[in-house]
């Protein structure tokens, strides 16, 4: 919740607005030091979460990635439906050459 509220302050909240309100209730030295403070923890949690941020490159790798496992599934899928087919053709086949033998007979 704090690092929300120091983001929002610090980010889309100008400085001198932050600065202005605090001067009249705690002075200017200190609504000084707390701007100062709000920008070194914003940009501290910023570097520390810099590395976890997915930049536009990471999910255009990830969305080529995805198509490209997408691609394979369905090749896979369609050959693995075939080989399938393929298979209850010959069984079929075979079941119909051996009827047909024993009713030779």
């Amino acid at each position: 919740m704090w690092g929300f509220l120091r983001y929002i302050c610090s980010m889309l909240v100008p400085d001198i607005t932050i600065y202005d309100a605090l001067k009249g209730v705690v002075g200017e030295e200190k609504a000084r030091q707390v701007v100062a403070g709000i920008k070194t923890q914003v940009t501290e949690e910023f570097e520390q979460h810099k590395s976890t941020l997915a930049t536009k490159d990471d999910i255009s790798r990830l969305e080529k990635q995805i198509i490209e496992t997408k691609a394979e599934m369905i090749k896979w899928t369609f050959t693995f439906v075939m080989g399938a087919v393929v298979i209850n053709i010959i069984a079929m086949l075979g079941a119909f050459f051996m009827m047909a033998n024993l009713l030779k007979k």
